[in-house]
């Protein structure tokens, strides 16, 4: 059977960085979800118009990763600074993730910008499960780009 030059998305093969540094213990990312704000516009009349379609808004990207020693602690860092600041404008940083094929090509670019951690989980410690320990951290996203 000829090759079609199709590749499928895997999504398995995919490269995480986090203010221009990679991060190589992330293992899961949770891409947010995009939805259309609708705007109601003011004509003088009892009954505003409501228009479809208004500003587009992001969810939330969530992340996991593995917990190991020596590991970076920038994402809890990036949380503590949010937590203590209270003004996102002034910690917000870019995340890229880079989706990768069999043969390490890159097939997809996403990039968000104006994100910043503003939620994090920490692992759950059970002595009868020989998993690895994962922490989970939420950003708050402003916009994304695709490639």
């Amino acid at each position: 059977m000829p090759e079609t030059g199709i590749r499928l998305l895997q999504t398995s093969f995919f490269k995480f960085e986090y203010d221009g540094t990679h991060m190589p213990t992330v293992t899961s990312v949770d891409l947010p979800s995009q939805e259309y704000e609708p705007i109601d516009h003011d004509s003088g009349s009892k009954n505003p118009s409501t228009e479809a379609q208004g500003r587009l808004q992001f969810g939330d990207l969530t992340i996991q990763r593995d917990v190991h020693k020596g590991m970076s602690t920038k994402f809890y860092d990036e949380f503590d600074k949010a937590r203590k600041t209270g003004d996102t404008s002034t910690i917000k940083k870019p995340i890229t993730i880079y989706v990768k094929d069999q043969e390490d090509k890159t097939i997809w670019t996403l990039k968000f910008t104006g994100t910043w951690v503003k939620s994090y989980d920490p692992p759950s410690l059970q002595s009868q499960n020989s998993s690895s320990a994962t922490e989970t951290f939420t950003f708050s996203v402003d916009y994304m780009e695709s490639e």
